[in-house]
């Protein structure tokens, strides 16, 4: 018998980060469009701190977003980070991976953003310059 998603979504806010990834890749793996996936991933991050948060931000990469978690992407997008902490790179660059996977008629109100993001690659952020040059 299948769990209710009620229950699948409480997982992602789980202790265990295997129950985390699993509850996450649940959603992300079934296209889920639900807007209400990703505030709990970002509260899951916020809760549990960047130690293995890029492997979590990585399976959430293809969830729906909205204005705010738009918001709490750019913002982590532009924090330091030690570039020689691999967790901490790879954590902006899934953020980064996120952000292309976002239905780019939301990101065509955020192109100054995406452009002033200073944790974003280079080669991603030119990616989806492009993928919202394409809705013209």
């Amino acid at each position: 018998m299948r769990l209710p998603e009620s229950k699948i979504k409480q997982g992602i806010l789980h202790p265990e980060a295997k129950v985390r990834y699993t509850a996450v890749g649940y959603f992300s793996e079934s296209y889920s469009r639900d807007p209400s996936v990703m505030p709990l991933v970002i509260e899951a991050v916020e809760k549990y701190g960047w130690k293995g948060a890029y492997y979590l931000i990585g399976h959430a990469s293809s969830l729906a977003q909205t204005e705010d978690t738009l918001r709490w992407i750019f913002h982590e997008l532009n924090r330091e980070i030690d570039k020689n902490d691999m967790d901490q790179v790879n954590y902006l660059y899934n953020l980064g991976r996120m952000l292309y996977r976002t239905d780019p008629g939301l990101l065509l109100r955020h192109e100054t953003d995406i452009i002033e993001c200073r944790g974003l690659f280079k080669g991603v952020s030119q990616s989806i310059a492009e993928r919202i040059e394409m809705l013209s």
